[in-house]
């Protein structure tokens, strides 16, 4: 039987920064093959192929693709919202900022958003 060789773990992939994904289109334009290109930059041809393809023939370079799945119920300018509400005094807790900001969110979302922000989601109870 032959022995069979264990496979290495695939390296994750790293992102090109948006100076690498500047000279690798510019060296493309000019001409330049993903071997030479991947060379310049210390990354596999693979890597190069990629990241160009994804790039296509836009000139941002700090573009970000979205992401497929399921879309985010707060996005980023609902959480800054209901943060600076918080932290402003208009709403006493989390669930209260909910009720008036997020209607269709749930209040333990919100909740779990303003701990991830470094917030008191809760209120304390009475004594």
């Amino acid at each position: 039987m032959p022995a069979h060789k264990k496979q290495q773990p695939r390296k994750p992939q790293t992102p090109f920064s948006p100076t690498k994904k500047r000279i690798a289109q510019e060296m493309r334009r000019d001409g330049s093959k993903l071997i030479d290109i991947a060379d310049k930059l210390g990354v596999s041809t693979a890597s190069v192929s990629r990241n160009l393809r994804k790039l296509g023939d836009l000139d941002d370079y700090h573009a970000k693709m979205p992401r497929s799945g399921r879309p985010r119920l707060l996005s980023s300018q609902k959480r800054v919202a209901i943060r600076d509400a918080l932290l402003s005094g208009k709403f006493p807790d989390a669930a209260a900022a909910q009720r008036a900001m997020a209607p269709n969110v749930s209040p333990d979302t919100v909740r779990r958003a303003c701990t991830q922000m470094g917030l008191v989601g809760r209120r304390r109870g009475r004594h």
